[in-house]
């Protein structure tokens, strides 16, 4: 896998990577050149959110034309993921965390030190 460089993992609710690259290919292209975004299952979710939030706040970079969201999941519900497949997952992101201690280590909030003892304990 790709090593961790901040604490935070993936997040389907998290839109700044793509607001990041959205705003960096707007700035970096001609301003008649279109952009056309496409997503797939959960990307599809992040990148149907990140349009949502700055089409709301008309903040959205005038170069993005169109978009196209494949296999979007209607629904994400952690309690829907039955045995075993929930504790094949669990252990998956308990190994992922134990790999980067030393970017998670990092993080000073108290609420995400709390989560972190009550989930690996």
């Amino acid at each position: 896998g790709v090593p961790m460089t901040t604490p935070r993992g993936y997040n389907a609710a998290y839109t700044g990577d793509i607001r990041s690259l959205v705003w960096t290919l707007s700035g970096r292209l001609a301003e008649n050149v279109p952009v056309f975004l496409v997503g797939n299952s959960l990307g599809a979710s992040v990148m149907t959110k990140y349009l949502g939030e700055e089409g709301m706040s008309g903040t959205l970079p005038k170069c993005v034309s169109g978009a196209a969201s494949l296999g979007c999941p209607l629904s994400i519900n952690s309690s829907l993921v039955k045995f075993p497949f929930n504790i094949l997952m669990a252990m998956g992101v308990k190994k992922t965390f134990f790999k980067n201690w030393s970017v998670f280590s990092k993080m000073k909030d108290p609420m995400f030190r709390g989560a972190i003892r009550k989930g690996l304990l």
